[in-house]
């Protein structure tokens, strides 16, 4: 299973990739530079800035520097460089961008769980990064009663994860299910990853 991050920051809903992204956009950013908006509820979203990104850079630094003392070294840097951001762009988490009368974007209350992933998943644990979002549910593993999160890696251990998670939408019941104890499954493409609970209310 290919994990990749495709859901909006805003609403939780899955981005429609296969319209153009300027048409009918509303007022503000300028599209382009992993800058879009989401067309479920209007909002504006990029690309969050990761260390790997920051790696890239600094190999496409060495990458020039070595294109005049050793060529073919600084050739296959700099091909390195332009491959694996086209190989990761689908998989780079996405953040809040300030929107309408919105001036700033920051997240609801989080609480720590710790959630231990499907282990027929190959190495799950380490290809889910923060800032990814889910559905979960609290209930019995049906879709009947389903929030989307985000969540923020703490520490990984095998095929289990301690993070930090917050519901997207302020309408979800916070203070009803966002206690100690509580157990949740984790969603992707309608199927169950993996399986959670909290260790911590109201971080």
């Amino acid at each position: 299973m290919r994990i990749i991050s495709d859901r909006c920051p805003w609403c939780g809903k899955k981005i429609d990739g296969s319209k153009p992204s300027n048409l009918d956009k509303p007022n503000g950013y300028a599209i382009g530079r992993g800058v879009n908006w989401c067309r479920s509820c209007g909002n504006w979203y990029g690309i969050k800035p990761t260390a790997a990104m920051f790696l890239i850079l600094v190999l496409l630094f060495i990458g020039c520097i070595l294109l005049k003392a050793a060529p073919m070294a600084g050739i296959v840097i700099l091909a390195v460089c332009i491959i694996i951001p086209l190989l990761m762009w689908r998989k780079l988490p996405k953040e809040k961008y300030p929107t309408g009368d919105r001036t700033s974007a920051p997240d609801l209350p989080s609480c720590k769980v710790s959630i231990d992933w499907d282990k027929k998943y190959f190495m799950l644990n380490y290809r889910i990064w923060s800032g990814y979002i889910f559905p979960i549910s609290f209930v019995d593993g049906s879709a009947n009663n389903v929030w989307c999160v985000k969540i923020d890696v703490s520490k990984r251990k095998q095929n289990q994860m301690d993070a930090l998670m917050c519901f997207l939408s302020e309408e979800a019941p916070r203070e009803e299910l966002f206690k100690t104890g509580n157990k949740f499954v984790v969603f992707y493409n309608n199927d169950i990853i993996g399986r959670g609970i909290i260790t911590a209310e109201k971080i």
